[in-house]
């Protein structure tokens, strides 16, 4: 989180507010509402697996780690993962493992804005959620996050 407040900081085109909670685009003049802190954590991180080692990976996680087991749905096992659900979805096109995050904010569309204006594109490409609020960004080296509304 603090990468996030550093970058605001840097950005010439937003500006602190005095009661230091939210940041106020200077071209625009008009309330970004992004509040630090604004993106957590989200309740989801899905381990995208290459078809030949699915099977495997599947067993370490029921029967070798025992994590608690939610379930086959929407075409992945799904195991709880402290707070988290940890997805594992089989790919048959993928020649090594991805991880997938989700992070959480207050408003999806001021937040995208915000991430616009410090140059983080939309990866919607990736994977299609319908009727979603949510959409895809990648991190600098590739690490791709779901964001979606805070629940």
């Amino acid at each position: 989180m603090g990468q996030i407040v550093e970058d605001r900081q840097k950005n010439s085109n937003l500006e602190e507010t005095e009661n230091s909670n939210s940041w106020y685009s200077k071209d625009k003049n008009k309330c970004l509402e992004m509040a630090r802190g604004e993106f957590k954590g989200g309740n989801n991180i899905a381990l995208k697996i290459p078809k030949f080692k699915y099977s495997e990976t599947v067993h370490f996680y029921k029967e070798v780690i025992k994590l608690p087991y939610l379930g086959f749905m929407s075409e992945s096992h799904a195991f709880q993962f402290g707070d988290a659900t940890l997805w594992l979805d089989c790919m048959d096109n993928y020649s090594q493992q991805d991880v997938w995050l989700e992070i959480q904010t207050d408003n999806v569309k001021i937040a995208a804005e915000y991430l616009q204006e410090n140059h983080i594109n939309r990866r919607d490409e990736v994977e299609v959620h319908e009727n979603s609020e949510g959409y895809w960004i990648s991190d600098p080296c590739g690490t791709i996050l779901r964001v979606n509304p805070r629940k």
